[in-house]
């Protein structure tokens, strides 16, 4: 099931959530969190000592088996007087085994801006399409997801912003084993501008990530 998540806003420090599955080929869950976390993305944010509030509503909801509707909003109170607003929705249907497709949309937009600090635009917005595909064999398992689609980025005080090609590539290969213990080498690329931490976006924007997860059940 897809998930999104502001970024740069983790670390949930309070969560609860409502769960109803009346069978194994349906799900449904609403959750609501609330997070406070040191904004230190940068050298520059961090010589800033800024810190974020942030409050999140999110639902995921599994009609059938291989579908999937998920969405959400929150706002982020920042101590330096700015806030956000976001909200996103995905959709995503089986098509065949373990390959689901279907539309991503997301918006967001700051109250004020912070030029050569932190990306503040007034609003952007993306639509994206996606394709996700899972394996799983024998405690292994793949999964990678992709999507091409359009974003704008309206800065503040200027002229109506155009639409540019937006695009993002991810994968994890994991190993299982135990109850619920898992390691995974995880990497993705995007031109997303929802990424940047710069003040400035311009065409050759990548952000590339590579990390290593750990998970140990209880």
């Amino acid at each position: 099931m897809p998930s999104s998540a502001v970024r740069g806003v983790d670390g949930t420090v309070s969560e609860g959530s409502m769960r109803r599955t009346p069978s194994p080929a349906r799900y449904a869950a609403v959750s609501v969190g609330y997070s406070r976390t040191p904004f230190d993305e940068t050298a520059g944010l961090m010589r800033q000592d800024l810190t974020v509030d942030a409050v999140d509503l999110s639902f995921d909801i599994s009609p059938g088996p291989g579908w999937s509707l998920s969405g959400g909003g929150g706002g982020a109170w920042f101590s330096d007087q700015n806030n956000r607003y976001s909200a996103v929705g995905a959709l995503l249907g089986r098509v065949m085994k373990g390959l689901q497709i279907g539309p991503f949309a997301r918006v967001m937009g700051y109250r004020q801006p912070r030029p050569g600090l932190y990306f503040t635009p007034v609003r952007f917005s993306v639509i994206e399409g996606r394709a996700v595909y899972q394996w799983q064999r024998n405690g292994w398992g793949l999964r990678t997801d992709g999507g091409v689609g359009s974003q704008q980025v309206q800065a503040f005080g200027t002229l109506p912003a155009p639409h540019q090609t937006e695009w993002h590539v991810g994968v994890s290969l994991s190993r299982g084993w135990g109850a619920n213990n898992e390691v995974a080498l995880v990497g993705s690329i995007t031109n997303s501008a929802a990424a940047a931490t710069a003040g400035v976006v311009s065409g050759s924007f990548r952000y590339r990530t590579l990390g290593l997860r750990f998970r140990q059940g209880l």
